[in-house]
C-alpha cells in the first residue's frame, strides 16, 4: 500500500486522472512527475492501493518520508528525479475534445516565457520587492505571487501597467536619456533638477525632494491611521508589492477588506507620484507643483477610485466581481461621515461620498 498526505496527488492519481490526461497535464505544475508515477503504476503487474493519511499521523512510511525530506534539505543541491516514461506507457499531447482556447493560450504563453531569458534588472527588482514584503508583513512571496498580485482585481489597469513596467525597468528614467542617439535637449532629463542626482525609480518614488512623493505618502499615512492598523514605511515592498500585503487581527485572522484597501491606496499613490513627476519634468519644463495641489490631486485620485468601485459593484455578475457589500467593507474606515450614510449608499448614485481629509 502506498500512502500520501496530499489530497491533490491522490486526486491526480484517481478521480482526476482521466481528465488530466485528456488535457495533456497542461494545468499541472508537476506534470512530468505525475506522468512518471502513473506510468509506473500501469507497468506494475500487481494491484496498487493508495491511502490518504493525516499529515501528523503516526505512520511508518510517513515518518520515513519526513526523515528523507530532512536529509534532502541538508544537501547542497537537489537530487535528479527520474521522470522518463517508457514509450509503451507514454501519453503525450492533449485531446482536442478537452482543449479550450484559454488552456491553449496559457500553454503558448508559458512556452514563450520559458524561451525568454530573464532580465537581470527584473530579477533584482523582484528580489527587492520580495524582501520588502517579508520585512513589512512577515511573509515570504514568490516571483509568481508578485506577478499575480499585479493582476489583482484591486489594482486598476493603469496601475497594473505601471507596476509591470517598473518591475521590468522599462520606464524612461536616469541613464536611459543618455543613450546613444538621444537628442541633446532630452539628456537633461537624466538628472533630477531638484536633487541634482541621476534619477532612478527608487529616487522618484521614495527620495526625491520635489513636491510630490513626500506629500502623497504623508496623506496616505493620515488616511491609513484612521483604520487603527499599523503604518508601514513606503518602500518597494509596501508600495510596489502592495498586492501581497497580509494584514491580520490580534487573533491571527486575515483581514481581507483591509488588505484590499491597502492594495488600492498604495498602488494608486505610487502611480500618482510617477504621473506628477512626468508632468513636472516633461510638461512643466521642471516647474515644481504646489504642495496643496499635490494633496488635492491625491484626494481626487482616491475619490475617483472609490466612485469606480461603487459603479462596478452595481454591475457585478460573476462570483469574482466586487459586490456592494465588499465595497462597503473595504472603504468604510476612510469615508467621511460613514455612519450617517443611508443604507444602500454604494449603489445609490445620488449619494455623494468622499474620503476623509487630513489637516493642512
Amino acid at each position: 500500500m502506498t500512502v500520501t498526505t496530499s489530497k491533490r496527488v491522490m486526486a491526480s492519481l484517481t478521480k482526476n486522472r482521466v481528465k488530466q490526461e485528456e488535457e495533456g497535464y497542461l494545468r499541472q505544475p508537476d506534470a512530468s512527475l505525475i506522468r512518471a508515477i502513473i506510468a509506473n503504476v500501469r507497468a506494475r503487474r500487481a494491484r496498487t492501493s493508495l491511502k490518504l493519511v493525516q499529515r501528523r499521523g503516526d505512520h511508518t512510511d510517513l515518518n520515513s518520508a519526513k526523515e528523507l525530506a530532512l536529509e534532502g534539505a541538508k544537501k547542497l543541491g537537489p537530487d535528479e528525479i527520474p521522470t522518463t516514461v517508457d514509450l509503451k506507457w507514454r501519453i503525450s499531447g492533449a485531446s482536442l475534445s478537452a482543449m479550450t482556447q484559454k488552456l491553449a493560450y496559457q500553454e503558448i504563453r508559458d512556452r514563450k516565457l520559458k524561451s525568454v531569458k530573464p532580465r537581470s534588472s527584473t530579477t533584482t527588482n523582484l528580489e527587492i520587492v520580495s524582501e520588502g514584503v517579508k520585512d513589512a508583513f512577515g511573509v515570504d512571496v514568490t516571483e509568481a505571487e508578485i506577478w499575480k498580485s499585479i493582476r489583482s482585481k484591486h489594482v486598476s489597469s493603469t496601475c497594473a501597467q505601471f507596476l509591470w513596467k517598473t518591475m521590468h525597468n522599462l520606464h524612461m528614467v536616469g541613464n536611459r536619456w543618455l543613450r546613444e542617439g538621444m537628442p541633446e535637449e532630452y539628456q537633461d532629463r537624466a538628472i533630477c533638477a531638484i536633487c541634482d542626482n541621476v534619477e532612478s525609480m527608487d529616487h522618484i518614488l521614495f527620495r526625491c525632494e520635489a513636491p510630490g512623493q513626500a506629500e502623497i505618502w504623508n496623506e496616505l499615512k493620515v488616511i491609513w491611521e484612521t483604520t487603527g492598523l499599523p503604518w508601514k514605511q513606503p518602500d518597494w515592498g509596501t508600495a510596489l508589492g502592495a498586492g501581497c500585503a497580509v494584514i491580520k487581527s490580534e487573533t491571527g485572522v486575515r483581514k481581507k477588506p483591509m488588505e484590499a484597501l491597502w492594495t488600492i491606496l498604495w498602488t494608486e499613490s505610487v502611480h500618482l507620484i510617477w504621473k506628477l513627476r512626468c508632468e513636472r519634468v516633461i510638461h512643466r519644463d521642471g516647474e515644481v507643483h504646489d504642495k496643496l495641489a499635490v494633496k488635492n490631486a491625491w484626494y481626487a485620485a482616491i475619490d475617483r477610485r472609490l466612485t469606480l468601485n461603487r459603479r462596478t459593484a452595481v454591475l457585478a455578475k460573476c462570483k469574482h466581481d466586487l459586490k456592494q457589500g465588499d465595497v462597503e467593507a473595504i472603504w468604510a474606515p476612510t469615508i467621511q461621515g460613514y455612519r450617517d450614510l443611508p443604507e444602500g449608499w454604494v449603489g445609490n448614485g445620488g449619494v455623494l461620498v468622499g474620503i476623509k481629509r487630513g489637516q493642512g
